[in-house]
């Protein structure tokens, strides 16, 4: 009868470790399968962004890190690209509660390297003074320009080129404007319309400093390009001449 008793409750305890082993067993295998599918997933989400990486280390150039080869690159995508963010320090009169607070809107602009024959790079807009970008500037004419390029390499837009211009917003006198009005209506001939009403008059953003972020800092300039440099540019081809990367 003891003999029977105990040979029972062995059997019993070898039941319970059996079942609490197997437990385990499962849980273990349930957490690994559980890591193993979020390494695939990572892998799934990685690799195409270092391919990117990969192809972009392939077609940079060795002097793509300077601010000259930048400040051409630049002024071509000045050329195409003819839609930026003006950045303006909101004045009293439009916003009295955020007087000094930064704001951005969209604007057209043209280069004037492509309306003038001996233009420095520098955007022209067409404004009206209801504007509030205008509005802003009247008080305080110090703004900046954000502008990307309009052609993505991939799609991430962490790779493309982009810049802002930091500079004064001036009015162009009446010979000024009449010498870039046909260039600008050639990047904007929606325009045409501003002629007709609101007071629309061209003004320039005179450059003083560009801070440029060509991409990855590793691979393409990052950081300031003096005006000087700026404004003796070029805009090249982007095949040549140590531009910033190839377009494809």
């Amino acid at each position: 009868m003891i003999a029977s008793e105990i040979l029972n409750r062995a059997l019993d305890d070898l039941n319970v470790n059996w079942n609490c082993n197997l437990t385990t067993l499962q849980w273990k295998m349930a957490k690994y399968s559980s890591l193993r599918v979020q390494f695939i997933t990572s892998l799934l989400v990685v690799f195409p962004f270092l391919v990117q990486c990969a192809l972009l280390r392939d077609v940079s150039r060795p002097d793509d890190r300077r601010p000259e080869a930048a400040a051409r690159y630049a002024r071509q995508i000045m050329a195409t690209a003819n839609i930026g963010f003006l950045g303006s320090l909101v004045g009293s009169k439009t916003h009295g509660s955020l007087e000094g607070y930064p704001m951005a809107t969209m604007e057209y602009f043209a280069s004037t390297e492509e309306c003038l024959e001996d233009g420095g790079g520098d955007p022209i807009f067409l404004m009206s003074p209801l504007q509030a970008a205008l509005q802003n500037v009247f008080e305080d004419n110090r703004v900046s320009l954000g502008v990307r390029s309009p052609q993505p390499q991939s799609s991430l837009p962490i790779v493309d080129a982009r810049f802002s211009l930091v500079g004064k917003l001036e009015p162009l006198n009446e010979t000024m404007a009449e010498l870039v009005k046909p260039c600008y209506m050639r990047a904007h001939p929606e325009a045409k319309w501003a002629y007709a009403a609101h007071d629309f008059k061209y003004w320039v953003l005179r450059v003083d400093e560009v801070y440029y972020v060509g991409g990855f800092g590793g691979e393409h300039y990052i950081g300031w390009i003096d005006q000087e440099t700026w404004g003796s540019a070029r805009r090249g081809k982007h095949d040549g001449g140590g531009l910033v990367y190839q377009q494809t």
